[in-house]
């Protein structure tokens, strides 16, 4: 019966010391007591307490481990740290479930914003890049005008053909061939009706376009090829030429391939542009969520148990 007896007191003692460690606040007031007494007001104030009756309420839960000194000041009984030194030494114990893990959820889930974070911006960026490339492809606009002879006279134009256009940017491509090198190198290759552009009235008095153009040109061959590039801001009609220089020159064949610039990946990289904006707007609901839970576990440690 004796030993049954005190087995009971050993158990009541332990579920007491329990009781007592079982509260962040109560540990507070322990660790606060660790290194020298305080009185009511300083240990009220280390251990983040703002009402008189919780502080009365925690040190009675914590009888037999604080005690009230001759000068009114609270210090840790021997009882007290030894329980103190239990507690660190369970940290991967009972105490340790209790006290460690919600710590240790809120890293998790902070890795896992930062990771949301991190791939939502990569995401975003990806396909602004992939949706960003250009790529060239045929266009119905091939305008071909040989083979055949034509004696261009100083200062003419060879017209290669008009065709309208969307909006758009656009690569033309031209080749031609004459009978001698001399004429190839004074033949200039032009695209009209390209705004804004150079004022060609002189030269161009029967055109219906406007005057205006962008042009290259192509030296030391017969047969040149020659290609350039231009946008149109807005739908418009466009005229090839090659303009000739002072000595006539006779063209053999002449011919322009069109192609126009496109993005062929627009598809996929607004969809990585919108799962990445998923994940952002998600990690920013998760770091709203882990700033309220911050806020509401700081309310709760400062209320009574």
């Amino acid at each position: 019966m004796g030993a049954t007896a005190n087995d009971g007191d050993e158990s009541l003692s332990r579920a007491e010391l329990f009781e007592a460690l079982s509260h962040p606040i109560r540990v507070r007031i322990l660790e606060s007591l660790e290194s020298a007494p305080l009185r009511f007001s300083d240990l009220k104030r280390a251990a983040g307490i703002q009402s008189n009756g919780h502080l009365e309420f925690h040190l009675r839960k914590l009888s037999g481990l604080v005690t009230s000194t001759e000068t009114g000041d609270y210090s840790l009984t021997d009882d007290g740290r030894e329980a103190l030194t239990f507690l660190r030494s369970a940290r991967f114990g009972e105490f340790g479930r209790r006290f460690e893990l919600p710590n240790l959820r809120m890293i998790g889930i902070l890795v896992l914003v930062v990771g949301l974070l991190v791939s939502g911006s990569v995401l975003v960026v990806v396909g602004q890049t992939v949706g960003g490339q250009t790529a060239w492809q045929g266009h119905g606009g091939l305008v071909s005008t040989g083979p055949y002879s034509r004696l261009v006279p100083p200062g003419g134009v060879y017209d290669l053909g008009y065709t309208p256009e969307n909006a758009g940017t656009y690569m033309a491509t031209a080749a031609w061939e004459t009978s001698s090198i001399n004429g190839a190198n004074q033949l200039v290759f032009a695209v009209l009706g390209v705004p804004p552009g150079t004022n060609l009235t002189e030269v161009l008095s029967n055109s219906t376009l406007a005057n205006s153009l962008i042009l290259t040109s192509s030296i030391g061959s017969n047969f040149p090829f020659v290609s350039l590039t231009f946008t149109l801001p807005e739908p418009s009609g466009i005229q090839y030429v090659l303009f000739n220089g002072p000595t006539p020159v006779n063209v053999t064949f002449a011919g322009v391939n069109e192609e126009i610039q496109y993005y062929p990946n627009t598809s996929t990289g607004s969809e990585l542009e919108w799962f990445g904006g998923i994940l952002l707007v998600l990690a920013s609901v998760s770091l709203v969520g882990l700033y309220l839970a911050s806020r509401h576990d700081r309310t709760l440690t400062q209320s009574s148990g």
